[in-house]
């Protein structure tokens, strides 16, 4: 029992961590949280979906939060 609220404490700090990367726009390594990408470029759910069906970035889901890779954003950027 005691290494369940071990794993428990974990993933609870891990979830807090994300939720203040989320909460600053910071970027872990190459990605960036959604809302820091909507933020910079003023998009709302739908056009940036438009971005990920046309594959013009790159994304990936961790449950059900998406992360864009800096890479493609700026290969988007430089392309338009």
């Amino acid at each position: 029992m005691n290494e369940y609220q071990k794993l428990m404490s974990e993933i609870t700090l891990i979830k807090q961590s994300l939720f203040a990367i989320e909460r600053n726009g910071s970027a872990i390594g190459d990605w960036l949280p959604k809302k820091a990408v909507m933020r910079y470029f003023d998009y709302g759910d739908n056009q940036l979906r438009v971005l990920e069906r046309t594959k013009a970035i790159e994304i990936s889901k961790v449950g059900r939060r998406k992360f864009y890779s800096l890479n493609s954003i700026i290969a988007l950027i430089d392309k338009n």
